[in-house]
């Protein structure tokens, strides 16, 4: 989420993570530790026609691929691993995402006027937090599951049971759900602009910000994105020296030592490129907003640069596929089904024994 401030009779506006972007013309602002006036960027013209093709594009590819996923996911279920709990939430969660893009595509055609209401404002913003966290989460726990099978082969084994699975994932939606709740219950997201337009999650007043607001930001991105990214990072490490340790065995070893891999660059590639700038852009907005950064300059950027940041993180939705598809074996890629990718990609019990099998040769 991005929260951006304008003001206008020396009132701020706000701007939620959900849009990311400013009404058409000019809005002028004060920085936070100045009585200088400061205007937010509102001029960045290129928004109107980025966003509403990033999402366009994007919806179709989305839809295409992972519908095409799931229908593999539920013809293939009966051999499907545990782990394919996981990538069934993200399929789930990345097509409810696709079917609201179309909406904040005609909103930003519109130059930022919102015709369809209260109530799908805040659907369709919520599927956009809830997309961002969730998907986040889950690769983070796909990257776990794969960190325990490698490095503590024996414990997982003995966690093979899909309740596992299935309650964790149910904590996920539930931290996620209960968030959104607090955050949508009790505000109004739809405000009039002075130029008659209807504003989408912006536009709000300045008492948003002292009421907490900046923490709220803050705290989201650190626990919805940073500590798991983190996590991600060190289990990537870890894991990647484990197998390069490794004897090299069977082929089969040496197929799921290249595909393991490949996971963990994949899953550090998509959430590099497309959630990484959104929430360092939007933190050090924030920052800069309640004075800890006190530089106007990086407030220019930052109000510009979060229009491309919202292009990158709707682009996670259509490239989720993109990492099944790379990490099955060559003579499988044919669709980027989930079929292929529950015998290939995501065995981590496979992982696991052979993982044991590497340390008693070591041994």
């Amino acid at each position: 989420m991005c929260w951006v401030n304008r003001t206008h009779s020396s009132r701020f506006a706000l701007q939620m993570w959900g849009n990311g972007t400013h009404a058409s013309g000019e809005a002028p602002g004060s920085h936070p530790n100045s009585s200088a006036p400061f205007q937010c960027v509102a001029e960045a013209e290129f928004q109107h026609l980025l966003l509403p093709i990033t999402y366009s594009l994007v919806c179709v590819l989305s839809l295409a691929s992972n519908g095409v996923a799931l229908w593999s996911c539920w013809a293939s279920r009966a051999q499907a691993p545990p782990i394919m709990i996981f990538i069934y939430n993200l399929i789930v969660i990345d097509l409810l995402f696709a079917f609201s893009l179309p909406l904040q595509a005609v909103y930003h055609a519109r130059r930022n006027d919102w015709p369809f209401g209260e109530g799908l404002c805040k659907v369709t913003n919520a599927l956009f937090l809830a997309n961002m966290f969730s998907c986040t989460l889950f690769l983070a726990c796909i990257c776990l599951e794969r960190y325990v099978a490698i490095i503590h082969p024996v414990r997982y084994l003995r966690l093979r049971w899909p309740l596992y699975r299935v309650l964790l994932s149910m904590a996920i939606w539930s931290l996620v759900g209960i968030g959104l709740l607090i955050l949508f219950s009790k505000k109004t997201v739809t405000r009039r602009f002075t130029n008659g337009n209807t504003a989408c999650m912006e536009n709000f007043p300045a008492q948003v910000w002292s009421g907490g607001l900046a923490a709220m930001v803050l705290t989201c991105s650190a626990l919805g994105f940073f500590v798991p990214f983190l996590t991600i990072i060190i289990c990537s490490i870890v894991i990647a020296r484990r197998i390069m340790n490794l004897p090299q065995g069977s082929a089969q070893a040496s197929s799921l030592r290249r595909r393991s891999l490949h996971t963990l660059l994949m899953v550090t590639g998509l959430l590099t490129f497309c959630f990484l700038p959104f929430h360092t852009i939007h933190s050090l907005h924030t920052l800069a907003r309640i004075g800890i950064l006190p530089a106007p300059g990086l407030l220019y950027f930052t109000c510009s640069a979060q229009r491309a940041a919202m292009a990158l993180a709707s682009i996670n939705s259509a490239l989720d596929p993109l990492v099944y598809y790379f990490n099955t074996k060559p003579a499988n890629r044919k669709l980027p089904c989930c079929a292929t990718v529950g015998q290939s990609f995501m065995d981590s019990g496979e992982a696991a024994s052979l993982t044991l099998e590497g340390l008693r040769g070591v041994a």
